[in-house]
């Protein structure tokens, strides 16, 4: 047994938690305290510090400033938080930073420092093709990575070629180069983004007889890239080989027909891979409870008046209940997690906060509408959005046992906020900044310095 999972269990025993941190504090001495404000753990909602102690790349203690100052050694650094909160690094699931660098006019680096500057210290590319994937092993063997990537390898790509089972050439959640690992296989069960061409969303006939003249001529002849026949066999070498998969699905078909595929493959058996669907955004009332009976983690986007009103436009006023569900899927008992797919929405955990639970319009690409009010009507809680943001994120990705909450044992990632999100008014989320990210121990970010 490790000095590490020797502290981590006893400072899991109430019965004999003052022995306990003092044996953790003498088998591994600080290099990093943060004291003097709120540290969240994001394990439960009444659970607050005041300081954390750090050791490495690994928290040591979580607890009240005279305690953990008292572990520090004259070599050890401390961080004054001054009041402000310290929280999980965010992890954010689904994003492009790296396949939409260029896109943006951007490098590698100047994404990923976009990334941390937002307190992101975990996050996952959801479109890695078996030729971008070599730029992004040369520059993490290059010392390049400063954060935590998952690679997505597609199987399918947007368009609905079939890129086949190239994605096998490496091993699941292997570590492919220092901090870039592979995450899982990235499916589209519809077509997306290609090129000029327009998005298929893929709906059932019930809805599609619904749908408006706009949206008639949309998605009236949309088809799904495979089967259910076909996916159910194509997760099934997935699943069997151990990676996990991603299905990018919008339109209740397309969605029913990944739940469908899934149920088949898993049989009864827990979903133990954390297969899991992205997007979600048209939903029925029957479909929701399937997603906790399955345990298929849901990946969502941030809610804007913007794309309720263009939906709208093609779905009718009549079927903008089952859009975008947030608070219904989690009422159902569903996991979710809140992701960007940067470059498609904003990064910033913060903005996130603000269209999730303060129903403000974030999204820039079409004229401002104002805040949502009662066209966004599935608003979260501020905690609900930020367990969706860290201990859930974590879990969709498989690495909860290592990220997602503050924990003795876990890694030390750590963003610190100006200001606690928990005790603010939704509306005045926009004055809160992220201060500090801290990755692996190491401060990646302070934006004193």
């Amino acid at each position: 047994m490790t000095r590490s999972t020797l502290c981590s269990l006893l400072l899991a025993l109430a019965v004999i938690s003052a022995g306990s941190f003092a044996l953790c504090a003498q088998a591994q001495p600080p290099t990093l305290i943060l004291y003097g404000g709120q540290v969240i753990p994001m394990t439960n909602q009444d659970e607050v510090y005041e300081a954390i102690s750090i050791s490495g790349n690994e928290i040591i203690a979580l607890g009240q400033d005279e305690e953990i100052l008292a572990l520090a050694s004259a070599s050890t650094q401390l961080v004054d938080l001054a009041g402000r909160a310290a929280f999980p690094g965010f992890i954010d699931p689904h994003t492009h930073l790296f396949d939409n660098a260029s896109q943006e006019g951007m490098t590698l680096e100047q994404v990923q420092q976009m990334a941390i500057e937002n307190g992101i210290t975990t996050a996952a590319n959801m479109f890695t093709t078996p030729w971008n994937i070599v730029d992004y092993i040369s520059f993490a063997q290059a010392g390049g990575m400063r954060f935590r990537y998952f690679l997505y390898l597609i199987y399918t790509d947007s368009c609905g070629g079939i890129e086949g089972f190239w994605y096998e050439d490496y091993l699941p959640k292997e570590e492919i180069a220092p901090r870039l690992f592979m995450g899982g296989v990235k499916l589209f069960a519809e077509r997306s983004v290609c090129g000029q061409e327009t998005v298929m969303f893929n709906f059932s006939q019930a809805i599609r007889e619904t749908l408006t003249d706009r949206g008639s001529q949309m998605w009236g002849d949309a088809w799904l890239i495979l089967s259910e026949d076909d996916l159910t066999d194509v997760i099934a070498r997935i699943q069997e080989k151990g990676y996990q998969a991603a299905i990018h699905a919008v339109g209740d078909l397309a969605i029913e027909t990944c739940l469908n595929a899934y149920e088949t493959v898993l049989d009864g058996q827990p979903n133990e891979l954390r297969h899991m669907i992205l997007h979600n955004q048209f939903l029925r009332d029957d479909m929701l409870p399937r997603y906790a009976e399955l345990g298929v983690p849901a990946l969502v986007e941030m809610t804007s008046p913007q794309s309720v009103e263009l939906y709208s436009r093609y779905v009718g006023e009549d079927n903008l209940y089952l859009f975008r569900r947030w608070s219904d899927l989690l009422q159902a008992g569903a996991l979710m997690a809140i992701d960007s797919d940067w470059n498609f929405y904003p990064i910033s955990p913060i903005d996130k906060l603000r269209a999730f639970v303060g129903g403000e319009n974030m999204d820039s690409d079409l004229t401002s509408l104002g805040p949502c009010e009662d066209r966004c009507p599935q608003l979260l809680s501020t905690w609900d959005a930020l367990v969706m943001m860290t201990k859930n994120a974590a879990h969709a990705l498989c690495i909860e046992e290592s990220l997602g909450t503050l924990a003795p044992g876990k890694l030390a990632d750590v963003v610190v906020l100006s200001q606690n999100p928990l005790k603010m008014d939704p509306l005045l989320f926009a004055t809160a900044q992220v201060d500090m990210t801290i990755i692996d121990g190491k401060v990646e970010w302070d934006r004193q310095q």
